[in-house]
């Protein structure tokens, strides 16, 4: 579900260009960058945050809106410490599993810290704006069974925003790539008959002066 969002931020795919990984009528979705999103949020991010609302249960009982602010703002300064961790990983495996970059463990982190320390600011900014509308829904006026079920349905807008922050540059990047070693191959492509032209050039010469 955190994928349907691509279908305005990726350019429409040639069908010549889709493999097995590519779905949708535009093959626009890549089910491998749903796989790295869901597999961070499944066995990382959702046991980890059940754990945090017990805690906070426990720390403040009492049923209000103040407490319900206090909440949200602890899960906000407590999601932001394992943002690190989230790019980290996310970037590393795109790396390896979108981008078929062979790197060593110095350039996977290398690029995860770059990751992490251009999106750290803008993500503690658009974390804030997106769930502190939700906290009062969230810690006040939903039942605690439920609490979890109404933040896994809000997650999966959080997780696009997240997936978006993760790929598009990288994309971009991984675009301009491409084109770069196209281009080197077509200019490698005309030096050889350029080279060609010009001995030809001065063989005529040579032929003309005698």
């Amino acid at each position: 579900m955190c994928q349907l969002y691509q279908k305005w931020d990726l350019p429409a795919l040639p069908v010549s260009e889709r493999q097995w990984y590519h779905v949708g009528p535009e093959g626009k979705i890549d089910i491998r960058r749903a796989a790295i999103q869901w597999s961070f949020s499944t066995f990382v991010g959702t046991p980890f945050f059940v754990n945090v609302y017990h805690r906070l249960d426990k720390l403040m009982p009492t049923k209000s809106i103040t407490n319900a602010i206090k909440k949200g703002f602890a899960t906000w300064f407590v999601a932001n410490l394992t943002a690190p961790f989230f790019f980290t990983y996310a970037t590393t495996a795109s790396n390896l599993v979108l981008y078929n970059k062979t790197l060593s463990l110095q350039e996977h982190w290398s690029a995860a810290k770059n990751k992490v320390m251009n999106e750290m600011p803008r993500t503690a900014v658009l974390s804030l704006m997106f769930w502190s509308p939700n906290w009062i829904p969230l810690f006040y006026l939903m039942p605690q069974h439920l609490r979890i079920l109404y933040a896994s349905c809000i997650n999966v807008v959080w997780q696009a925003i997240m997936s978006s922050i993760q790929h598009n540059k990288a994309m971009a990047t991984a675009a301009a790539e491409q084109a770069s070693s196209k281009d080197q191959l077509r200019s490698q492509h005309k030096q050889p008959q350029q080279q060609h032209t010009s001995s030809s050039s001065s063989t005529r010469q040579i032929a003309a002066a005698a």
